[in-house]
């Protein structure tokens, strides 16, 4: 976690017109022995941003040819400039070989308004950096772009 805060913060040192800021998981998420990802999706009027995080755990394996089972919950996320808010778990995957995974919609949602989504087929260049572009702010202030490890904010 320490060298993806120091990988940021050499990317927003190293923008000259824009500013690249992560936009870190809700602090509830982030819990001895689970994986945290976030992926945002869109642009609120006010400039905030939706998304969704996820958050997987898996059991504990021994023996030869052990499959783990993995338990992945997603959640609805806003962030603003306070911070992120966690909103409602929306969907669990729970992924255990050689079965299929078993998805279960949670809270009233779907998959489809549960989206988790790094790579969108559109790639845009910042300061000589490839990134998935997502959406742009209705105002044209910022920009949305996601990379592998979860989505960043551009400040032009």
């Amino acid at each position: 976690m320490k060298s993806l805060a120091f990988a940021l913060c050499l990317l927003a040192s190293a923008a000259s017109a824009e500013t690249l800021t992560g936009l870190s998981p809700p602090a509830s998420l982030l819990q001895p022995g689970y994986r945290v990802s976030c992926a945002a999706s869109s642009f609120n009027a006010d400039d905030s941003v939706n998304g969704t995080c996820k958050a997987a755990i898996s059991s504990a394996c021994s023996g030869r040819g052990c499959q783990p089972v993995t338990v992945t919950t997603f959640y609805i996320v806003r962030w603003t400039d306070a911070a992120a808010t966690l909103g409602d778990a929306c969907m669990t995957v729970r992924h255990h070989l050689p079965q299929a995974d078993q998805v279960t919609p949670l809270n009233g949602h779907t998959q489809a308004d549960c989206p988790f989504v790094l790579s969108t087929g559109t790639v845009v260049t910042i300061n000589g950096t490839p990134y998935w572009y997502v959406a742009t702010s209705a105002d044209g202030a910022f920009e949305l772009v996601n990379w592998q490890a979860g989505s960043l904010l551009v400040a032009f």
